[in-house]
């Protein structure tokens, strides 16, 4: 499909590039900063050509967004308008995990075609699922729970998230 021209209104806003075609079953990524989204997933798309654009104008809120895809006759093709109540999932609201669509071909304004990423960030360049989705979760944090925090200012990487992390010299709060 001929994308060229087309345009992306609402939280953000892009116009598609002349000579934009999407191909059958491909993808395009319209991200914030080009440079950045290349860095972070060159050697992760497994050899994939990924179509990128940007760098795109606004920005999306955790809140909810409303985002139309509107092509050069100012037709509406898709549509999302996401929020972070009623059946919508709580996970991407902030806390680094990106709202994900769990089948692709579903329909975009159902809450219950999406749910969270597995990854903290997203999946630039692959499928958001390879298998099923993650399950929902009713409860993100147990505010009576006791809390420990690392106070050395050590770089603890992303070790501390894996199960069974030696936790020794943490302080409890």
């Amino acid at each position: 499909v001929d994308i060229s021209g087309w345009r992306l209104n609402g939280g953000i806003d892009h116009t598609f590039k002349g000579g934009t075609v999407l191909p059958a079953g491909g993808s395009i990524y319209v991200v914030k900063d080009v440079n950045a989204f290349t860095a972070r997933t060159i050697g992760t798309t497994g050899g994939q050509r990924l179509l990128i654009q940007g760098n795109y104008s606004g920005q999306l809120t955790f809140t909810g967004e409303t985002v139309e895809l509107v092509n050069n006759d100012e037709r509406i093709m898709d549509l999302l308008d996401y929020d972070n109540q009623e059946d919508w999932p709580v996970v991407p609201d902030g806390s680094g995990a990106s709202l994900a669509k769990i089948d692709p071909h579903a329909a975009t304004e159902a809450a219950e075609s999406w749910t969270f990423s597995n990854e903290v960030g997203g999946t630039p360049g692959a499928a958001n699922f390879t298998t099923r989705p993650p399950p929902e979760i009713s409860t993100v944090l147990d505010l009576e729970a006791t809390w420990k925090y690392e106070a050395s200012g050590t770089d603890l990487g992303s070790a501390w998230r894996d199960p069974g992390f030696d936790d020794t010299g943490w302080d409890s709060a």
